[in-house]
């Protein structure tokens, strides 16, 4: 009997423990080096291109992340790029968060701006089919509403913005290799993700097993009969009509400012130095290096070459030809060290869900932050086009209560002036000098209609201070470091050319209104009346009663017209008018220039027309 049960108990026993174990060993998750593990996971959405309003919101999602005790900040990227200043916010932004585990997703493509902030954080995951890289600084023609287009950047940009822009890019990425511990990314193609005529080789040191990437002049050194070869890396290849001229061109020279600024300081070792990739960035090099000084030198990680030992190191490929920033597919990400989710053979294992990026972490509660509300309806009300309407919504009923006194033209102003104000206040683009100058304007504006008879130069001066104020709207705040911002060029010319279409639009407005003021429904019933039981109560009730006036009637105005107002007629009789065009001061003799039902229009008589 007991023989009985232990054949059938064994068999079952072993079936049991089969299936158990695999379940087991599915159940247990893949192992997450300590660092990177991260229970409560904060995935930060960036996908549009990068302004100020982007920068603000990155701000304020980082700080809520830390508020809300995430392990890791992931800042989830699929963007063309965008301003320079903006982008080194968002970088400063990642530097200095309480939460040192940042990783950069590319989810698809960090291009431009993007990039940079990739570099930024401390590690960088993609998706299978992720692109990254064109990085190359652009200038942005004097074109309204255009978008950005690829030109030459003139020197002077770059005097001011290579020397933030490649000690940025040389702190990340010794940062990166420091953190690491070996040399991964390598700081001649890291330069490359922003200069556009770096000409780069890949070698292998056969002693240590470390690649890294050269120049020509130590290609030469090295190899000195090396065969020509074909890049292996893409480029956003410049145009022909934008050549670089680095190649002999001379160092661009410390600017006095600079100078002082480094005065007294030590001078940079050996370790922490510059090494250029390419002729363009090395006329900059003292700059940079300066720039480096002032922020306190991060140690290089790059090997040092033994030109005197040549045959210990293998030429690999040719990476670049100088022909434009590098471009950089998910598996060369891998190949060169910028991705960290790379299989144990060096290929790529593409995070292409939030669930593999929760697994990548091991995280237990995911927090994924958007673009709030509020800041997705300041970025409609901050358009060109919405900022447009306002603005002749806002001048139209100025023109309106200057016209007819009567509250709601000043309402309506209000309304329009808060949809301007408000959100750009939101999105960091109104400061105290732009609603200074605004508040300013109204308040000459105010006293031009209710102080001061006519239009004059409290009325100009005010119309200046709105427009210098409205205008300012349109310029978002750029770091410091970045006075000349070329973006800024596209800003104060889409801002000028939404004013000049607006005052146009605003000027047609304004001629149809005071043709038709006694006939536009609701303005009809803001004409001027006076409490005077002797005299007329309003044009219809003058003409229906009386007709007391034809062309040609003359008269005197008693009232300004702006445009509308009273006349007293030849006659002696008192109607109310409409003056055709312009104001009319009070005491002006006028002209009844036509009749037609529900309006009287007036001219001032000339001296000509009156002998």
């Amino acid at each position: 009997m007991q023989r009985a049960v232990r054949r059938w108990l064994m068999p079952l026993a072993a079936m049991l423990i089969a299936l158990t174990i695999p379940s087991l060993t599915a159940a247990q998750p893949a192992a997450v080096p300590a660092f990177r593990e991260a229970p409560k996971l904060a995935i930060l959405t960036l996908d549009r291109p990068i302004d100020g309003m982007v920068a603000r919101s990155m701000e304020r999602r980082i700080r809520q992340a830390e508020q809300a005790g995430a392990d890791a900040i992931v800042i989830e990227l699929d963007t063309p790029g965008g301003e320079v200043g903006a982008v080194l916010e968002i970088c400063e932004a990642i530097r200095n968060s309480t939460i040192d585990n940042t990783v950069a997703w590319v989810n698809q493509t960090a291009y431009s701006g993007g990039a940079i902030i990739a570099m930024a954080c401390r590690e960088i995951v993609i998706a299978s089919d992720a692109s990254f890289g064109d990085a190359k600084v652009i200038s942005v023609p004097v074109v309204p509403f255009a978008g950005p287009q690829d030109g030459a950047i003139p020197d002077d940009f770059k005097t001011k913005l290579y020397p933030v822009l490649f000690e940025r890019l040389a702190t990340f990425t010794r940062d990166h290799n420091l953190w690491a511990g070996r040399y991964q990314r390598d700081e001649l193609l890291s330069q490359a993700l922003v200069a556009d005529d770096a000409e780069l080789w890949w070698i292998r040191d056969t002693e240590t097993g470390t690649e890294l990437a050269i120049t020509r002049e130590e290609l030469d050194r090295l190899f000195p009969d090396a065969p020509p070869l074909v890049p292996v890396l893409g480029d956003a290849t410049l145009s022909s009509s934008v050549e670089s001229e680095a190649e002999g061109a001379e160092p661009v020279p410390l600017d006095s400012a600079t100078e002082a600024a480094i005065e007294g300081r030590p001078e940079l070792n050996e370790d922490e130095g510059f090494t250029p990739a390419s002729p363009d960035v090395a006329r900059f090099a003292g700059q940079i290096e300066a720039q480096m000084q002032l922020r306190g030198a991060v140690v290089s990680q790059r090997p040092d070459i033994d030109f005197d030992d040549p045959d210990r190191y293998e030429l690999v490929d040719k990476l670049l030809g100088g022909r434009g920033a590098v471009v950089i597919n998910a598996e060369e990400m891998a190949r060169y060290g910028f991705a960290a989710n790379t299989s144990p053979t060096g290929s790529i294992d593409g995070i292409d869900t939030r669930e593999e990026l929760q697994q990548f972490f091991l995280a237990e509660d995911t927090l994924v932050l958007d673009e709030s509300w509020s800041e997705s309806f300041a970025r409609v009300m901050t358009s060109p086009a919405v900022m447009g309407l306002l603005i002749v919504v806002f001048l139209l009923a100025i023109f309106v209560e200057m016209v007819s006194p009567s509250g709601m033209g000043s309402i309506v102003a209000a309304i329009a002036l808060g949809g301007l104000i408000l959100p750009a206040w939101i999105a960091g683009m109104a400061g105290w000098w732009e609603i200074a100058a605004i508040g300013t304007g109204l308040l000459l504006l105010a006293i031009e209609v209710f102080v001061i008879p006519g239009f004059g130069v409290a009325g100009i001066l005010g119309l200046v201070s709105i427009f210098g104020g409205v205008l300012g709207l349109f310029l978002t705040d750029s770091t410091p470091s970045f006075p000349g911002d070329p973006s800024r060029n596209g800003e104060l010319m889409r801002g000028v050319a939404t004013l000049l279409l607006s005052g146009i639009t605003t000027g047609v407005g304004g001629y149809f209104i005071s043709k038709h003021f006694g006939r536009i429904p609701i303005l009809s019933s803001l004409v001027l009346k006076e409490d005077d039981e002797s005299r007329t109560d309003d044009l219809l009730s003058a003409i229906a009663e009386s007709a007391p006036a034809a062309v040609d009637d003359t008269g005197t105005a008693i009232t300004t017209l702006r445009p509308t107002g009273r006349i007293e007629l030849a006659s002696g009789d008192l109607i109310e008018v409409v003056a055709e065009v312009g104001y009319i001061d009070a005491g002006t003799p006028v002209r009844v220039s036509s009749v037609e039902t529900g309006r009287i229009g007036v001219e001032p008589v000339t001296d000509a027309a009156q002998a």
